[in-house]
């Protein structure tokens, strides 16, 4: 059976994921063997590759099951503890699932451009002019500014339809509201809200928890809820994750307060 051809925006769109991906798996790789020699500099890149990815990750490539990698940290300083505080997580698993990853876009990317012999991995002056390039971007878009001291659970997201929201902070509304596409929820190629933003919506219909009984496939949720965790953090600015620690009885369950106006 023939492959499916790649458009021209997912061929770019795949290109800037592994080059991200690249880089963060040699950032990782050095500091998981000389941990003492790893830089400020380095787990400043590492943190802002991190964000990098997860912003690219919002882009819904459900159709091509794109493998994501388990990356639980947003530096290369703490990545030892959270990894030894883990159940089911090893450096091992960190590394194997980055190079599974850039391993399947390899492939996708192989396949579309094998007859044309021009595709090449990325060198790591490629991988740096990247960094330099992006590092001197604008910052996130209508990032919303919080008191220090934040936490997730002073915030409530209260809809008043499946694509608006107005945010309050322990207590007070914010002068406008926001939708999807301010707070970084819109698919780069349609311009209609994501399946992170759908999630999001899903859990305000359901008191803030998703259940394996709700119906739907682990894998699409599991993605779903990594690419809402990695928007909520670019637009609020906490570091901490958004979601409770997942356990089987109570799923995914969010520390924000959400509301779905009309909604007895």
């Amino acid at each position: 059976m023939a492959q499916t051809s790649l458009d021209a925006a997912t061929i770019t769109y795949l290109n800037n994921v592994r080059l991200v991906a690249k880089y963060m798996l040699l950032l990782l790789g050095k500091h998981f063997a000389h941990p003492e020699k790893t830089t400020d500099r380095e787990s400043s890149e590492y943190t802002f590759l991190d964000e990098q990815l997860q912003k690219l990750l919002v882009v819904d490539l459900t159709e091509h099951q794109i493998p994501v990698p388990r990356l639980p940290f947003r530096n290369l300083y703490v990545s030892e503890k959270q990894i030894r505080l883990s159940d089911d997580l090893t450096q091992r698993d960190v590394l194997e699932d980055m190079r599974d990853f850039i391993g399947w876009i390899d492939k996708k990317l192989y396949r579309h451009e094998k007859e044309q012999g021009n595709y090449a991995p990325p060198t790591l002056d490629e991988i740096g002019n990247y960094i330099a390039s992006e590092n001197s971007s604008t910052p996130v878009k209508n990032r919303m500014l919080l008191d220090a001291g934040t936490n997730w659970s002073d915030i409530t997201i209260r809809f008043s339809d499946s694509n608006h929201v107005v945010i309050i902070v322990n207590g007070k509304a914010g002068a406008s509201a926001h939708s999807y596409d301010s707070m970084g929820f819109a698919d780069a190629r349609s311009g209609q809200a994501n399946r992170a933003w759908m999630f999001l919506y899903g859990l305000a219909q359901r008191n803030g928890r998703h259940t394996w009984g709700d119906g739907d496939a682990a894998y699409t949720i599991k993605k779903q809820k990594q690419n809402l965790s990695g928007g909520l953090r670019d637009f609020f600015g906490i570091a901490d994750d958004p979601f409770s620690r997942y356990d089987t009885a109570n799923g995914y369950e969010i520390k924000i307060n959400l509301e779905v106006v009309g909604a007895e």
